[in-house]
C-alpha cells in the first residue's frame, strides 16, 4: 500500500500540489494500525502529512532511516526500509519518477497487530512442534517395541543355546518380515544342529 501511494504521489510533487499529496495520504486510514505517514522530499522538506492525531509532531525527518533512503544513491535507494523502535514500527519507501528518487514515504504503524500476529504463528509453531515430537515419539516406540521384542527373544534363545548347549530352544516368530526370517533361519540352524 505504501509503494501504491508513494507512486500516485509523484505528479502531485512534481507539480507541487500538496493538497492532492496529503489527500493521498488519507487513504491509509483505511489501515487502522497506520497512525502516521508524511512524504518527504529529496531535500528533507516535507511535503504532505497524514496523522491519525493532528495535533501530534511531525515525524523526524532527521531520522536514520529516512535519511539513509534521501541521501543513498538512486539504485541503492529504491529497498524499503523498516525500523522498530519500542512504541511505534517505521516504514520508509522510496518515491521513484523516472529510476531517480525524488522523495520517500514515510510511515509510523502501531505494532500491537504486528506482535498480535507474531503471537499467534509462535503459538501455532510450537503447537506444531509438539505434536510433531508427539506423534515420533509414539511411532518411535511403535517400532521400537515391534524390533526388540523380536530381537531379544532371539538373543535370548542364543544365550540358552550356547551357554546351556540347548538344541530344544525355539525362537517364536512375531511376523513374517527380515526379523522374522532371522527367527526361522537361527530355528532352521538348531533343528539342523539336533538332528
Amino acid at each position: 500500500l505504501a509503494r501504491a501511494i508513494g507512486a500516485s504521489t509523484v505528479p502531485s510533487i512534481l507539480r507541487g500540489d500538496t493538497v492532492l499529496a496529503t489527500d493521498l495520504l488519507v487513504a491509509f486510514s483505511a489501515d487502522p494500525s497506520v497512525t502516521f505517514a508524511q512524504v518527504t522530499l529529496k531535500g528533507g522538506e516535507i511535503f504532505a502529512e497524514y496523522s491519525v492525531n493532528p495535533n501530534r509532531d511531525s515525524i523526524q525527518t532527521t531520522s536514520e532511516i529516512v535519511g539513509s533512503v534521501l541521501q543513498a544513491p538512486d539504485r541503492e535507494s529504491t529497498n524499503t526500509r523498516v525500523a522498530f523502535h519500542p512504541r511505534y514500527v517505521e516504514l520508509v519507501v522510496p518515491i521513484i519518477s523516472r529510476n531517480k528518487t525524488i522523495g520517500v514515504i514515510a510511515l509510523q504503524s502501531n505494532p500491537n497487530r504486528l506482535y498480535r500476529m507474531l503471537f499467534w504463528q509462535l503459538l501455532a509453531t510450537i503447537v506444531q512442534y509438539t505434536l510433531a515430537m508427539v506423534i515420533a515419539l509414539r511411532v518411535s516406540s511403535h517400532l521400537r517395541h515391534r524390533i526388540e521384542k523380536p530381537v531379544n527373544d532371539l538373543a535370548s534363545a542364543m544365550r540358552g543355546v550356547s551357554q546351556q548347549h540347548d538344541f530344544k530352544v525355539r525362537v517364536a516368530k512375531a511376523e513374517d518380515d527380515e526379523i522374522g526370517a532371522l527367527a526361522d533361519g537361527f530355528n532352521h540352524m538348531l533343528e539342523e544342529i539336533q538332528n
